[in-house]
């Protein structure tokens, strides 16, 4: 399934209508790359900054999380890649738990 034009991007990618690979691989991967070079980046800047960017980063991560679990229940191809995209997610959630103890 690809971009439903009624709906926000955020929506789309919340349920599970943009393809699985573009979910889990740009938006997963790639954006939690992003997303904790900048923490990084931000944290050097002061704590304030840094809590502010970790708080998006964990938002991001929850968004792109339930999304890629979606996408994967959509994903019609080789069930092989939906299941181990939701075992992924397991992984992802718990990882984002653990940032809530630092």
């Amino acid at each position: 399934m690809e971009n439903n034009t009624q709906n926000s991007f955020p929506m789309n990618l919340i349920k599970g209508e943009i393809t699985l690979w573009k979910t889990y691989w740009l938006f997963g991967v790639l954006g939690n790359i992003i997303g904790s070079f900048l923490i990084v980046v931000f944290t050097a800047m002061g704590n304030t900054l840094m809590f502010i960017m970790v708080s998006i980063v964990i938002v991001y991560s929850i968004i792109t999380l339930i999304g890629i679990w979606n996408s994967a229940s959509n994903y019609t191809g080789s069930k092989i890649w939906a299941i181990l995209a939701k075992v992924m997610v397991v992984f992802g959630f718990l990882s984002t738990l653990a940032q809530f103890n630092e």
